[in-house]
């Protein structure tokens, strides 16, 4: 007889705790667990959950090795499974006391599977495994092989009162293998995440903490928190998004900027409405998205070209319908696309081509052709096609590729690849000098570092030469470094020639795509790529000066956690044994170097991929710096990465947003970009011009762009990400900017025709070494980098981030702040745009920093070495702050962790000059009135 357990609970949009719980058996005998109180609403909803192994019955195959898995990952210890050559069923009794639609959840194995449901005597249905969230490797010994587990939705359905029969079939390929944890059924908007029952587990948390487990967003319309209203009613009503200058602007010329994710619809398509509604509550305007098998599936596949555009499709019109604009992503990347022999002839199969795309010209065209068809397909959804619709706003050709950086090393190409960019530097040389005999003797000519006497032209050891066919060796980018080694070994009139070739070649290619897009009727702004390169004085500015061929200046760029040598295992997943320690970029020796890049004069800039990675406990400030700090700047979109829905997520994955450290900080953050409470500089406090000759001679650049770590890059290419070659003496005579400076004002730059030419503001007078203080230019914020606290001081919005307690009470010009907790943030902002003195809606916004319940670490020397991943729900440090306001308040409103009201409160205390505020430790939003 299946095991169930079945819970009745208050309706949770009423009220903030459960007033009664009742748990009844298969049989129906009840116990009361909780107590009745007065204010209990008068409807209930009700929660199942059945045991997997524990069916009515069934005709599965167990198997030995399949069932080798680890029990305390598993709800019960164990799980029903099937693995054997024929098909099979189970069937389970679900008994209902309380008639309602209830959404239905099972715990299954998704991993190549294939399964079927049946209720009671209807046909059977076929459920997309592929759907499935929180999926959990469960393999005793930790193989990646068949042996997962992940909640899947399996629809909605009304149940009256009485029983009804579940079945399951397993059919996959392989076996027919399958499995199933757990059931779950709920009328209450609960979602499942882990192995246990999140009506009974929703409250678990270690001491200092409080459990985090809001269920499903009901997206109320009366939500203080919701920013609906702040994106159009449609995306694109007015007409397309364009560049005006350095700003964006809409079609009916209102200036705008981006609070974009990654994603964040998840894979089910019967959500994406809902989940696009969310982005849009939490102030998002702006998705990035897209698939790096577009290209390769259109050459190879059309059925399934045409499946993934429709998905595609989808998404945008489920995004437009919330105000949310469309970037449209990943179309292209190097490395995460390899050639077939039958794509290019001779270069070999499941290669990565790093320079194809910008010197090939079949696979230019092709790569031409596939963009415009998939540009102009319609979009039965919307019954526009992309390149027609206002609401996709952008395009990028490529993501994070460029002659620039480290990945280009002609030693190590297929010859074929080789061969083309050595022919097109040979055909460069000649249009240069007329031949390839002029350049050899140019060369001839290139004086050694020290200047004494004439370099080798093969110094620094090219590719071989091969003069009577055209060809002409080429060096690594590494070696066009500033880099002590690269300076003394290369010839430097070669290198000069080298790298002007690059940069003319690569920009042509931006410069070729954009026209032919445009031509095509592609109307969207086009952005050419994103990347950094070998050296960020010598060559970043070259970099960013080639995607001027397109509309916008971007840059991917993250915050990484600092792991001791070899502890990390996987730079896509945290794992038991993985060892790092907590680092903010608030405090010395941490930066937040993603706000550190200089602005190309004349473009728009926006950051496409960004992330405080995980395991780092120090996150809440990532949010709070950027709304405040892209402002000063001018930065006119910022794109959080990644999102795998918007959902709450339990578990601990490298880049995730839905927690409360991040995707909770986004109303008030969200509403101070968006609404432009920081005020933009009016002048850049730094302003480089740079002679292109200068650049392509490698005498760097004085304002220099801060370097972040890449996970993914660090797995590939080690030390070399987020490093800062060692310059040689003497290569460059440009004086650096203060790193800091970025923190004082907006810093610019261009390169061009004329003289080279630095102009700087006083910028002593805003960073005070000694105090270890930076001000920006327009007074509203400051960084103590000493304490490791920043703060925001506008009209509108007031708060404080970091050490709080190290900081002690911090005064603001409307609001005072007392944090007794060690790390977090407290931010104080006007809801009806009204400043604060005058409001008469405020929130308070907290933050502290969270993790998965039963998360546990050990001490390592200086690192911390993960023993338990932990689970759900996850937990929050709890909050001790007080805010002091200078003005009178009649109340203040405590809301639940999606912003939606409670019936509850806390004090408010009179004082001699306002009124004061202790905000409650187990919620991270209060409304002020």
């Amino acid at each position: 007889m299946a095991k169930e357990r079945r819970l009745v609970l208050p309706d949770r949009r009423n009220v903030s705790e459960f007033p009664s719980r009742r748990i009844a058996d298969p049989k129906g005998a009840a116990v009361l667990l909780g107590i009745v109180l007065a204010f209990l609403p008068r409807v209930h909803a009700e929660s199942i959950w059945i045991e997997g192994e524990q069916p009515e019955s069934s005709d599965v195959r167990h198997h030995g090795w399949y069932d080798g898995v680890d029990a305390d990952l598993l709800s019960g210890g164990d799980w029903l499974s099937h693995f054997g050559g024929q098909v099979a069923t189970a069937s389970y009794n679900v008994r209902v006391t309380k008639p309602a639609t209830y959404t239905i959840w099972a715990r299954i194995n998704p991993t190549k599977s294939s399964l079927a449901i049946a209720w009671d005597d209807q046909a059977w249905q076929s459920i997309p495994t592929k759907n499935a969230k929180h999926v959990v490797n469960v393999a005793k010994d930790g193989a990646v092989d068949l042996r997962f587990v992940g909640w899947l939705r399996l629809g909605q359905r009304s149940l009256s009162k009485g029983t009804s029969t579940l079945r399951f079939r397993f059919d996959s390929k392989n076996q027919n293998h399958g499995a199933i944890d757990a059931i779950f059924l709920t009328d209450e908007g609960l979602s499942p995440v882990g192995k246990g029952n999140p009506a009974e587990e929703g409250k678990l948390h270690h001491p200092g903490y409080f459990a985090w487990s809001p269920g499903t967003d009901p997206l109320r319309e009366d939500s203080p928190i919701d920013l609906r209203r702040l994106n159009e009613t449609v995306a694109g009503e007015s007409g397309f998004v364009r560049r005006d200058g350095d700003r964006f602007v809409t079609g009916a010329d209102e200036p705008i900027r981006f609070w974009a994710v990654q994603n964040g619809l998840g894979k089910d398509p019967a959500q994406y409405e809902r989940r696009a509604r969310r982005l849009a509550k939490y102030g998002v305007n702006l998705v990035r998205m897209g698939s790096g098998e577009f290209f390769r599936v259109w050459r190879q596949d059309p059925d399934q070209m045409r499946t993934l555009v429709d998905d595609l499709h989808l998404r945008i019109a489920a995004l437009r319908k919330a105000g949310i604009y469309t970037y449209i992503d990943h179309l292209y990347w190097h490395t995460h696309h390899p050639i077939r022999e039958a794509d290019f002839p001779g270069f070999g199969d499941g290669e990565n081509a790093i320079a194809l795309m910008f010197f090939e010209n079949q696979f230019q065209d092709a790569y031409r052709q596939f963009l415009i068809d998939f540009m102009r397909t319609p979009n039965r959804h919307t019954g526009l096609s992309m390149a027609d619709d206002p609401a996709v706003a952008f395009l990028e050709i490529q993501n994070e590729s460029s002659l620039l950086f480290y990945t280009f090393s002609p030693s190590r190409f297929p010859e074929s690849e080789r061969a083309l960019v050595e022919q097109r530097f040979g055909d460069w040389l000649t249009a240069k000098y007329g031949d390839l005999v002029s350049a050899q003797k140019s060369w001839q000519t290139s004086p050694r570092p020290n200047g004494n006497g004439l370099q080798d032209p093969r110094a620094g050891k090219p590719t071989p030469d091969q003069w009577d066919v055209g060809r002409v060796g080429l060096y690594s980018a590494g070696t066009l470094s500033g880099a002590d080694w690269a300076v003394q070994q290369r010839n430097q009139r070669r290198a000069t020639d080298q790298l002007q070739f690059m940069v003319e070649s690569q920009q042509a290619f931006y410069q070729s795509m954009r026209q032919s897009l445009r031509s095509a009727g592609v109307k969207q702004m086009i952005v050419p790529s994103n990347w950094k390169t070998a050296d960020p004085k010598v060559l970043d500015a070259l970099e960013r000066h080639t995607y001027t061929a397109g509309d916008v200046v971007c840059r991917n760029s993250y915050f990484g956690v600092d792991y001791a040598k070899d502890g990390q295992q996987k730079f896509y997943e945290i794992e038991v044994g993985d060892t790092y320690r907590d680092g903010s970029a608030l405090k010395r020796p941490g930066l937040p170097s993603p706000l550190g890049t200089p602005l190309v004069k004349g473009y728009p800039f926006m950051v496409t991929e960004n992330n405080w990675t995980r395991p780092n406990r120090y996150r809440v400030e990532w949010p709070l710096m950027i709304a405040s700090y892209a402002s000063l700047q001018g930065i006119d979109g910022w794109t959080f990465f990644a999102m795998e829905d918007v959902d709450w997520r339990h578990s601990m994955g490298v880049w995730d947003l839905s927690n409360p450290s991040i995707l909770g900080q986004f109303p008030a953050t969200a509403l101070m970009f968006r609404r432009g409470d920081v005020r933009t500089a009016t002048e850049p406090v730094v302003d480089e011009s740079v002679a292109l000759d200068d650049a392509y001679q490698m005498k760097g650049t004085s304002a220099v762009p801060l370097r972040g770590s890449d996970a993914l890059w660090q797995a590939r290419i080690g030390r070399l990400e987020g490093g800062q070659p060692k310059q040689a003496d003497g290569q460059t005579d440009q004086p650096s900017v203060d790193p800091l400076a970025y923190f004082v004002g907006p810093v610019v730059q261009s390169l061009g025709d004329g003289p080279s030419t630095l102009r700087s503001a006083s910028l002593s007078r805003y960073i005070d070494r000694d105090q270890q203080i930076v001000r920006s230019v327009t007074g509203q914020l400051s960084w103590n980098a000493g304490v490791g606290v920043m703060t925001v001081n506008t009209p509108r919005a007031q708060g404080a981030w970091g050490f709080l307690q190290d900081a002690g009470t911090i005064r603001l010009n409307d609001v005072a702040i007392d944090s007794r907790n060690a790390y977090g943030s407290v931010l104080v902002i006007s809801l009806d745009g009204m400043p604060l003195a005058q409001s008469a809606k405020i929130l308070v916004q907290t933050g502290t920093w969270d993790q998965p319940y039963g998360f546990e670490t050990e001490s390592v020397g200086e690192y911390q070495r993960i023993t338990k991943l932990g689970g759900y729900p996850t937990n929050v440090r709890e909050v001790d702050a007080t805010v002091h306001f200078k003005r009178p308040l009649k109340q203040a409103r405590v809301l639940d962790g999606n912003g939606d009201w409670q019936d509850r409160s806390v004090p408010v205390t009179e004082m001699k000059w306002g009124r004061s505020v202790q905000l409650p430790a187990d919620a991270i939003y209060t409304v002020v009135q």
